[in-house]
């Protein structure tokens, strides 16, 4: 069985899990809403399972609210539909849509997972 991921304190709101097999960045928008703002698996690790199992260590720290990610990357949308649901940017906590203001809104993708 894999080991639980190591956890960083970045910031106030920012906590950082990782692992040798990738981080995940995840951001304490309110006390009930969490986004996922970066996440990376390493190249030679990816498809097997890891990123899944970094979003399930994540949800651990997570646990009193929703958590939300913003993808604005074509590569990193199919992943996200694998395992969440997609939301709709007008449906989505006001903290999260400030949290993506500056993305560009015709490519983003918001997933609750």
């Amino acid at each position: 069985e894999r080991l639980l991921m190591k956890t960083k304190v970045v910031s106030s709101s920012v906590v950082k899990l990782y692992d040798e097999f990738g981080t995940l960045e995840v951001c304490d928008l309110d006390d009930n809403c969490f986004l996922i703002v970066n996440m990376e698996v390493r190249p030679e690790f990816r498809g097997q399972g890891h990123g899944k199992h970094m979003v399930k260590e994540a949800k651990k720290h997570c646990l009193l609210g929703d958590m939300m990610f913003a993808s604005s990357e074509e590569g990193a949308v199919g992943f996200w539909e694998k395992i969440g649901e997609e939301m709709d940017i007008d449906k989505v906590p006001l903290a999260v849509k400030i949290a993506v203001k500056g993305f560009k809104h015709d490519k983003l993708k918001l997933f609750r997972v």
